[in-house]
């Protein structure tokens, strides 16, 4: 049986000898190549056909070609989520004493973590959100804490992504990780030196095992609640 790539390099080989076959064979009974317009036209209706016919993984696929042509374009590095990470923007929005923390990240590694928890809590979706196509933001754009700023935070899966990425490029090694064990469907930071959980959205750090502990409450919360769609986070804890 093929694999979904098997099938799809097959309908892929089948589209381009299709729109070859109609670039450049004559139409029945005609002696000549198609004119240049008609190749046009007969173009045109390949890249339809290739279209439809590789549509089961062009489609996923699209806003990741997009975003990854957006980061080279921009020089600024997709994280995911339409998010696109530059330290120089985040270091500006950073206060002075923030900076001087930031300046000099080994041995203030716990302080950088809580920096980025203080700056990144809350859980907000907000903004023109579209979450299969989001559009290109800004890292540091997750980090503004002005009155306007406040409505547009984001929620787990964006303030993850922006720390596990900060705390990266300061030499702190940490990856975004998600709940798999509990039916809570939230995303967080693993700092894997550490043992350590950090989830800024909800601004906590603690090693593995309390965590753990804290997605079998809200688990138990949501079957108490009788798991509702979303999880209300002042009513579970």
């Amino acid at each position: 049986m093929l694999s979904k790539m098997q099938g799809w390099r097959i309908r892929s080989a089948f589209s381009v000898a299709l729109v070859l076959l109609l670039l450049f064979t004559p139409a029945a009974g005609a002696s000549e190549a198609p004119s240049f317009g008609k190749k046009c036209a007969r173009l045109l209706l390949g890249a339809v056909v290739t279209g439809v016919v590789t549509s089961p993984v062009s489609v996923p696929l699209a806003p990741a070609l997009f975003h990854a042509a957006y980061s080279y374009g921009t020089g600024q590095k997709s994280i995911g989520c339409g998010i696109h990470f530059d330290w120089a923007e985040i270091y500006e929005v950073l206060d002075e004493t923030e900076r001087k923390v930031v300046d000099h990240p080994r041995g203030n590694e716990a302080e950088i973590v809580r920096l980025f928890l203080r700056r990144l809590e809350g859980n907000t979706e907000g903004g023109p959100w579209f979450s299969y196509f989001p559009k290109p933001r800004s890292a540091a754009s997750f980090l503004k804490q002005g009155p306007q700023d406040m409505r547009f935070r984001g929620v787990c899966r964006h303030k993850a992504r922006v720390m596990s990425a900060a705390l990266n490029h300061l030499g702190i090694r940490a990856y975004v990780d998600r709940s798999t064990d509990f039916n809570v469907g939230h995303e967080f930071v693993v700092l894997p030196d550490y043992d350590m959980v950090a989830d800024p959205t909800l601004n906590r750090l603690e090693n593995n095992d309390s965590y753990t502990e804290f997605l079998r409450g809200i688990h138990q919360c949501r079957i108490d609640l009788g798991d509702s769609a979303a999880i209300d986070w002042d009513i579970c804890f």
